[in-house]
């Protein structure tokens, strides 16, 4: 069984120079696992959401690599939210973590790096099944 990472801040190591800047994450450094899907979110029309769910098996990372936009992260335990305003840094948000994500800015755009392919039965949209999956989950891991 892998070990539950915890939602954390992550830092990423931008190289200005005279013509242009390049940002830089690797597995193993910045990122604590190996990428096997990237999408993006563009064009969110003002006062909508995204995400309200949960991932079940999968980690991602949030990188708002334009504009700014907000993330609330839920444990099931505590709940915290974060400014996204820097392509410099991003939100580790790990499996069993409710995820809202909103106050998109005009031209927003937010990059997410997953450490698993896209399954539609991967994610738990509604927030008491969640709840009663990861007390399911803290139960199990009681006995080990």
């Amino acid at each position: 069984m892998s070990t539950q990472l915890k939602p954390k801040i992550i830092k990423f190591k931008k190289v200005s120079e005279r013509d242009g800047c390049l940002t830089v994450a690797e597995t193993d450094k910045e990122l604590p696992f190996t990428v096997k899907r990237v999408f993006w979110i563009s064009d969110v029309p003002a006062g909508m959401e995204r995400a309200n769910h949960a991932c079940k098996n999968s980690d991602t990372i949030l990188i708002c690599i334009k504009g700014q936009l907000k993330v609330a992260l839920d444990t099931g335990e505590v709940e915290r939210e974060y400014l996204l305003d820097s392509s410099e840094m991003g939100i580790l948000v790990p499996r069993l973590v409710w995820m809202k994500i909103s106050d998109f800015s005009q031209e927003a755009v937010l990059l997410v790096l997953s450490s698993e392919k896209y399954l539609a039965e991967e994610y738990c949209e509604d927030y008491k099944t969640f709840l009663k999956e990861k007390d399911g989950r803290n139960e199990e891991g009681k006995d080990e």
